[in-house]
């Protein structure tokens, strides 16, 4: 199952930044292919959205690091622990 969720990823990652070039670098690409300009567009937003909520997990830990120390962190600790 790894394996395929893997290579589906790859083709996310791929299929993003081809998406990204040929959305933002052709001004006659909605005149092309209609259906693929805008399920490119769909699939950018949620990964753009999904990269936006990942950069703000990111910061919010680092925030928490920067300000309380590693006392902030001590849910993760405890839940981690929970589960064993």
């Amino acid at each position: 199952m790894g394996y395929i969720l893997g290579i589906v990823s790859c083709f996310g990652f791929i299929w993003f930044i081809i998406g990204c070039v040929w959305l933002f670098g052709d001004d006659d690409c909605e005149d092309d292919w209609e259906d693929g300009y805008i399920a490119t567009l769909v699939f950018l937003i949620l990964y753009f959205i999904g990269f936006g909520c990942a950069l703000c997990a990111v910061l919010v830990v680092l925030i928490l690091l920067c300000v309380k120390g590693k006392e902030s962190l001590a849910f993760l600790r405890k839940g981690k622990h929970e589960l064993d």
